[in-house]
């Protein structure tokens, strides 16, 4: 138990000592040394460990702990020595002819190239235009561009702000970002991430339902709605198939006994100013499991995702909106 504890502490070590060398933007290289260095350390430790348990012990399949094999666990105590030493070598990434605070006239077409390099080969850039993603990219060396002719985006753009984010994935996992602002035509003063909350699509109007089973995909979001059998509503990114984590979501009500002789229904409505999700089946009263705050007066409400991946109750007259909830942020 001894070189089970030392173990854990020589990781705890490395993971504070890679939070360091994370934080500070993977600039000061000593921190990832002094990370290694720690799980290193702990590759020994639990080296000590296994030897004290082989001679008294088999392997086995645990209830609980499933496979307990302290042996077969080494090399991924290794691997995690490995992974955490090429974090030295994440992806690096800059936009090429564009620079933070510039201008481009309005009604002008969007050329925007990345150079993106990794020493474990080319790899995958994304890029965002105001929180929507934008279609492939064409690839000339170490530059990735998109243009007007890849994505209709890019094309004609009116007065305003434009937020540019581009992200680098490597073979590994390993992620690296980058974010300019750009001013299309003559811009007053204004909010620069005012575009966070423009709404991106709407999903439901007063009158419509989405019901359990239902998904809703958002391709330039990369995120999907989705309600399950047990009434939890969910916003995610990455897709159905490729599900990337959970944005938002509410609990659902668990169907018992189970299965139900009779399984309810779940179903989102937007009523009176109020996103609510239902629960219901036949001859029972439906009730409300889930709704966000009333509205302040009378009106249409819609339900929508907004650019930044909330959800938005909102309301509109006289050519404005009033938002009445939103989702919490991602971040």
């Amino acid at each position: 138990m001894a070189f089970l504890g030392r173990y854990y502490a020589d990781k705890m070590r490395g993971a504070a000592k890679l939070a360091l060398y994370r934080e500070g933007g993977r600039q000061e290289s000593k921190y990832l040394d002094q990370s290694v260095s720690h799980l290193e350390d702990a590759v020994d430790e639990w080296k000590a460990y296994s030897a004290v348990l082989t001679p008294q012990y088999k392997t086995q399949i645990g209830a609980r702990a499933n496979s307990m094999d302290w042996n077969g666990t080494l090399k991924h105590v290794e691997q995690e020595v490995e992974t955490v030493r090429e974090e030295g070598d994440y992806p690096k990434l800059r936009f090429a002819n564009l620079t933070d605070g510039g201008s481009i006239p309005a009604g002008s077409d969007l050329r925007v190239e990345i150079e993106a390099t990794d020493g474990n080969g080319a790899p995958e850039v994304q890029l965002r235009l105001n929180g929507l993603v934008l279609n492939a990219n064409r690839k000339t060396g170490d530059r990735y561009v998109w243009s007007a002719s890849n994505d209709e985006l890019l094309k004609s753009l009116e007065a305003g702000m434009v937020h540019l984010e581009a992200e680098a994935v490597d073979k590994n996992g390993l992620r690296a970002s980058e974010a300019i602002d750009l001013k299309v035509g003559n811009v007053s003063k204004g909010r620069k991430n005012a575009w966070e909350d423009e709404i991106h699509a709407v999903i439901l109007n007063e009158g419509e339902t989405f019901s359990n089973g239902d998904i809703r995909k958002f391709p330039r979001l990369n995120c999907y709605l989705s309600l399950a059998d047990d009434g939890a509503l969910a916003l995610n990114s990455g897709s159905p198939g490729n599900n990337e984590g959970k944005i938002w979501g509410t609990n659902g009500k668990a169907n018992r006994p189970n299965p139900h002789p009779v399984a309810f229904r779940f179903y989102i409505a937007v009523e009176e100013g109020q996103m609510r999700i239902y629960r219901e089946k036949p001859d029972h009263p439906k009730v409300v499991i889930y709704q966000t705050r009333s509205a302040s007066g009378p009106g249409f409400y819609k339900l929508g995702v907004t650019a930044s991946k909330r959800l938005a109750v909102y309301g509109e007259a006289n050519g404005k909106r009033k938002t009445v909830w939103m989702s919490p942020s991602e971040n």
